[in-house]
């Protein structure tokens, strides 16, 4: 009776579906966005086996969509915190746990850790993407200047950093939001130039899931660079581009026939792409 009973105990069917390999390799975009999320804004409790991600409940789509990645039939609760509504969802698996362990999320993770989770080179950018929906922003100033900012520790920023540089995009000097500690800091991406190659490196691909909040931030972004160049050209010039461009000719053919800079001419038709008024 006691092995019967022992048997039964470790047959015990899970309450909820949960696909516990999901993480065993990382051979997909949505799969590499949701660990670079998951060290962003999620929390592993080894003891208990258990993923915790709790965020904003205008956030709560994100929820879902990792639900629906992981098969997990489990439910999102709701929680208030300081008066303020958060959407949240617990997860247990010793080995869904142990696998993301292995790929570099680790308990406490915002003062152990000392590099960013470990994806195949092709998949950086979605991980990078779901990193900064969990842990990044981008927000415009009183003088109407955008800013693109990361939140981490400053091991994981400097490699941060040091990825963007790989691909030709700069960013500020990490600062501390407090001189006393290292585990709080921000490095941040200013200029237009640098935050459009930035938007196209982690939105690379427009079907892959993102944070929509955040993606509406960089369409407001690039509805006012785009108003902001127009303006400083004619309309008669800024048609005279358009209307050779839907002709067939290129940037340079453009910038030679019509004897501008390369780069107006450059920026123009991005601007004019930006509003939908040429592909």
């Amino acid at each position: 009776m006691y092995i019967y009973y022992k048997l039964k105990i470790m047959a015990r069917p899970r309450k909820y579906t949960l696909n516990e390999n999901y993480f065993e390799e990382i051979d997909s975009s949505n799969k590499s966005y949701i660990l670079g999320f998951i060290y962003a804004d999620g929390s592993i409790n080894k003891q208990k086996n258990s993923l915790t991600i709790c965020l904003s409940e205008k956030d709560k789509d994100v929820l879902k969509f990792i639900k629906k990645e992981l098969n997990y039939s489990g439910i999102i609760k709701n929680k208030i915190i300081n008066n303020r509504n958060y959407s949240l969802v617990n997860i247990v698996s010793k080995k869904l746990i142990n696998d993301l362990i292995n790929l570099g999320i680790i308990q406490n993770k915002t003062y152990l850790s000392n590099s960013l989770p470990k994806v195949p080179i092709n998949y950086y950018n979605d991980m990078i993407r779901g990193f900064f929906d969990g842990d990044g922003s981008i927000y415009k100033d009183k003088l109407n200047q955008y800013t693109v900012c990361f939140s981490s520790n400053i091991k994981i920023l400097k490699s941060i950093k040091e990825y963007l540089l790989s691909k030709d995009i700069e960013s500020s000097n990490i600062r501390l939001r407090n001189k006393n500690s290292s585990y709080s800091a921000m490095l941040e991406i200013r200029g237009s130039y640098k935050i459009e190659k930035f938007e196209k490196l982690i939105y690379y691909n427009k079907d892959l899931y993102s944070l929509k909040r955040k993606v509406d931030k960089f369409k407001e972004f690039n509805e006012h660079i785009s108003n902001k160049v127009l303006k400083r050209y004619s309309k008669d010039k800024i048609n005279s581009i358009k209307e050779l461009y839907i002709s067939g000719l290129t940037q340079k053919e453009i910038h030679l026939k019509l004897n501008i800079p390369y780069s107006t001419t450059r920026g123009i038709i991005q601007r004019l792409r930006n509003k939908n008024e040429i592909k």
